[in-house]
């Protein structure tokens, strides 16, 4: 019995060479994870743990075992089949993953990715699909504000997973899937709902654990960054130009449900904990966020040799919103984004500035070395500036109003030709640093007579005294003042002394006739027949607005956007219909702000007063007389604005003598008047219509008996009278052109001319067929006037036969 126990057992005992080459095939076989449940066993030391990449990328992994395991043959038999057969051979020839500073899907993803932030990072579930991740799967799932531990457990039954949820999750989901997807797809599928739900999922084991995304940061084994065990991670970020609490206030709106930000241990870091999906927008943020700002300026540092720094700073910052730039010193509250910052260190003497660009520092040092000059700066000259573009008077009223200035100016009289001088007075109030409120009064009642100033005001460019004389014959300044004033008086006046803008204004007057078609006036017949044109009419009154458009209430708009001349195709449209007549086609041009004058008429006497003496003779009556200017009188005045668009002032005025039938002096006309006053805007080239001043005349043709017609009274009882009306309105187009150069004025000149000359030909042509419609219509009168008589004989013939029978 005891031997075959014995005998039993030798049997059942492997040989001490079989273990031997055991022990040498475990490690092999557990690193490729064939024998899983050996690499369970194994231990939890966390240096022989370790996570797989996905299969793509199996060759990042760095070799740092020079030994390399044998290829070892998979059993296919059973649940395996050819495609994992070939991922596990080659998952058998990859190199011992050692120690790692990162897990291997980190060291993945930062080396394909080159460690930005943003690049794709392991999810906690890629243990799960490592092998099976395209495998399609069929789901259909149907949730309505159901709990998510339902759901949770839907998910699990089809991923083949097990879990542990908190307590504390008290979420309903509502999820509608019924498509075949694949593992993968199913995967993300779940992690953007626990996100939705704000859930948060962390790998413990063979477990998922589920909790609250709240409790994340609470988690004993979350790790810092993602480590791929869960889909929250945790990242550092250190500041280098913000502070942390800048960071945190513009961090939190962008945050998770349930994520967190706060301020870390050390100076300016910043801790975050959130989704593994939001962690790269995030980072993104703090990168944009946390940019240099001003310390990337370009600066200067400028030596000063004759004035204080803090002196000149303080002339700089006055000087700099005047040309448009504002000015940052120590001593400013609010600093504004992108002020010019300017301080002096006056112990170095020097001067320490930056801007946004390199051309506003140079821009500085120019002023810095014109503040710090070497001459006597307190010490007042006389200099005369030579006005070139402007006019002395208009440069001496700006300068007043940045200066403290006193003097005259000196204009010339037009109409008379005699100059005048007026006075040049400024009275200004400042405030000093310390609170209080000083004024400065200047005047001068002589030539000697000394500036009165109270000491309270702060001496600096502005508040210094300055007397100018505006010579306006010569058009030159006169100015006395301190070296360091005049040099910024002349920067200013070189900016201001500018040429002004000019406007080419074209103007056609024309007289349409209105016949039984448009008898309510060419707008209205034309409206909505624009042809190539673009128009708009004075009916739209509801929808004025400011600005340039259509909307040009009284008056109406035509543009050819091809054809700026296209204001003479519609005239020849109108003479096509109509009988036109030109009454004038002037063009000026003006400045920009200057009152343009366009007059054709005549000067009509009117009688103001009569005086009779007792010692002249008896009935003799003496009148005095004034004279009213009648015709067409139109006034212009055109601004260019900055836009380049043509604001116009217009007063147009059609006036005429007519005989006085209202009061018994005969002598006195009556002056008719249409008169039209708007402001309006146009576009550069454009041209404007204003139209609606209808008049209507009587007229009385008389046929009668020569010389008999000369007789009152008998020429109209032996003679026909044919009474007839006549309505005409006038017509006028005004188009602006901005001038900047001599060139384009001349050829725009030549081209007006040319359609002038066209039109003027093609009215004389009109006028021919007029003149032909006339010959032709008296024609016809006369042939039916010689019928008319010779029905009249032969009426008055039959008549006198019948008396002749009669007295027979």
């Amino acid at each position: 019995m005891k031997n075959n126990i014995s005998e039993s057992a030798r049997k059942n005992v492997w040989p001490l060479w079989q273990l031997a080459l055991a022990a040498l095939l475990l490690p092999i076989l557990t690193s490729c994870e064939i024998l899983p449940d050996l690499q369970e066993e194994k231990s939890d030391d966390p240096d022989y743990k370790f996570d797989f990449i996905d299969r793509n990328n199996n060759e990042q992994y760095k070799e740092q075992d020079p030994i390399k395991p044998d290829n070892v043959s998979v059993d296919t038999s059973g649940k395996r089949n050819e495609k994992l057969q070939k991922q596990a051979e080659k998952l058998s020839t990859a190199p011992y993953p050692g120690k790692y500073d990162k897990t291997p899907v980190e060291a993945a993803a930062s080396s394909k990715h080159g460690g930005k932030p943003g690049a794709r990072k392991s999810r906690f579930y890629e243990d799960f699909i490592l092998f099976d991740a395209d495998s399609p799967v069929e789901v259909s799932m149907s949730f309505a504000t159901a709990p998510i531990l339902d759901v949770l457990s839907a998910f699990a039954d089809v991923l083949e997973f097990n879990f542990v949820a908190s307590s504390d999750l008290r979420s309903t989901v509502t999820l509608n899937v019924n498509s075949t997807m694949t593992r993968r797809e199913l995967w993300e599928t779940f992690d953007r709902m626990l996100q939705l739900a704000n859930a948060a999922a962390h790998k413990d084991g063979q477990l998922l654990r589920i909790t609250a995304a709240a409790q994340t940061p609470r988690q004993g084994d979350l790790r810092v960054a993602n480590n791929g065990s869960g889909n929250s991670e945790i990242v550092f970020h250190m500041l280098k130009n913000i502070t942390a609490r800048e960071a945190l206030n513009q961090l939190r709106p962008f945050l998770m449900a349930g994520g967190t930000v706060m301020e870390g241990s050390r100076p300016n870091m910043v801790l975050v904990c959130d989704s593994s999906d939001n962690i790269p927008k995030l980072q993104s943020i703090l990168e944009i966020i946390d940019n240099p700002g001003r310390k990337n300026w370009p600066r200067a540092v400028i030596p000063c040799v004759n004035i204080q720094p803090s002196k000149i700073a303080a002339d700089l910052s006055q000087i700099l919103p005047v040309l448009g730039f504002t000015a940052a010193t120590p001593s400013t509250r609010g600093e504004t984004p992108g002020s010019v910052y300017i301080t002096g260190i006056d112990r170095l003497q020097l001067l320490v500035t930056s801007a946004a660009t390199e051309e506003v520092v140079n821009m500085v040092r120019e002023w810095v070395s014109t503040l710090d000059s070497n001459d006597s700066e307190e010490e007042e000259r006389v200099y005369v500036y030579k006005v070139a573009n402007s006019k002395a008077q208009q440069l001496a009223q700006a300068l007043s109003v940045i200066f403290t200035t006193q003097g005259s100016s000196l204009t010339v009289d037009t109409s008379s030709g005699n100059s005048r001088t007026q006075q040049l007075t400024t009275q200004t109030t400042k405030v000093s640093n310390s609170g209080n409120t000083g004024s400065a009064a200047f005047s001068r009642a002589g030539t000697n007579n000394d500036l009165n100033t109270t000491t309270t005001v702060q001496s600096n460019i502005f508040t210094t005294p300055v007397r100018i004389f505006a010579d306006g014959i010569y058009n030159r300044m006169v100015i006395r003042t301190t070296p360091r004033v005049y040099r910024v008086m002349k920067a200013l006046l070189e900016r201001l002394d500018s040429v002004p803008a000019q406007v080419l204004l074209q103007v056609l007057i024309v007289e349409v006739g209105l016949n039984d078609g448009n008898e309510f006036g060419v707008e209205f017949n034309f409206k909505g027949s624009g042809g190539g044109t673009l128009t708009s009419y004075g009916t739209n009154y509801s929808q004025l607005h400011p600005g340039a458009g259509t909307d040009t209430g009284a008056n109406f708009y035509i543009a050819n956007p091809n054809d700026p001349d296209e204001k003479f195709a519609y005239i020849r449209a109108l003479a096509s219909r109509n009988k036109i007549k030109i009454i004038s086609s002037p063009q000026l041009l003006v400045s920009s702000n200057t009152e343009a004058k366009i007059q054709i008429g005549d000067s009509v006497p009117l009688v103001t007063g009569s005086i009779s003496s007792s010692e002249s003779v008896a009935g003799q009556v003496t009148n005095s007389y004034t004279y009213r200017e009648t015709g067409i009188i139109m006034t212009m005045t055109p601004q260019v604005t900055s836009s380049d668009l043509i604001s116009l002032e217009i007063k147009q005025e059609v006036s005429e003598p007519v005989t006085n039938t209202i009061t018994t002096a005969k002598d006195t006309p009556v002056i008719q008047k249409r008169e039209i006053e708007t402001s309006m805007t146009i576009a550069n080239g454009k041209t404007m219509i204003m139209g609606g001043m209808i008049q209507e005349k009587v007229a009385d043709d008389l046929n009668s008996i020569p010389l008999i017609s000369d007789i009152p009274f008998l020429g109209r009882i032996f003679g026909n009278t044919n009474q007839s009306k006549s309505r005409t309105e006038m017509l006028v187009l005004v188009t602006g052109y901005i001038v900047d150069e001599k060139g384009k004025v001349e050829d725009m000149v030549k081209r007006y001319n040319e359609a002038v000359k066209s039109l003027s030909k093609f009215e004389g042509e009109i006028a021919e067929a007029h003149a032909e419609d006339l010959i032709r219509e008296a024609r016809i009168r006369l042939e039916k006037a010689e019928k008319k008589a010779r029905k009249d004989a032969e009426k008055a013939a039959e008549k006198a036969r019948d008396a002749g029978e009669k007295d027979k």
